[in-house]
Formats: C-alpha cells, sequence, structure tokens
C-alpha cells in the first residue's frame, strides 16, 4: 500500500482533544476544529478505498439541518 494511503485524521473540539489523543493510535494526526455544529461530511472532502485500494470521492446528499434551533433532531 502507499505511504499516502497510511494516513488519516480525526478532527475534534478543543474539550476532547485530550480524550482523542490518548485514545487513538500515533498514526492517527488529531486536529483540533471546533465548529458551530457544522459537520466536516457535509463541508469537506471524504473518501473511501476498497479492498483493491481503488479510492473514491463520496457525494454526500444533504438530508437535513441538524442542530437545536429548527433542526431534524429538535425537539428530542
Amino acid at each position: 500500500m502507499k505511504k499516502w494511503l497510511n494516513f488519516f485524521m480525526m478532527l475534534v473540539s478543543n474539550a476532547q482533544y485530550a480524550n482523542a489523543r490518548s485514545r487513538l493510535p500515533d498514526n492517527i494526526r488529531v486536529v483540533e476544529m471546533s465548529s458551530d455544529d457544522a459537520w466536516v461530511r457535509d463541508t469537506g472532502p471524504t473518501f473511501v478505498i476498497n479492498d483493491k485500494v481503488e479510492i473514491r470521492g463520496c457525494n454526500w446528499t444533504f438530508n437535513a439541518w441538524g442542530g437545536l434551533v429548527d433542526g431534524f433532531y429538535y425537539p428530542l
């Protein structure tokens, strides 16, 4: 497998940084990236790799707003 395929990154809030770093192996880069309820899935690129090591980008379909104000999951 190519070296760049072994690169993994986890984005976490400042409050969860120490928790994530302590639980994840060293080959996963933990990056503090606080947000206001935005999902990286909705705003950034995501990819999958199959068993033949072929990479494909994901084209997510928007299905609802999250959050506590007029969000899909509110009121609980």
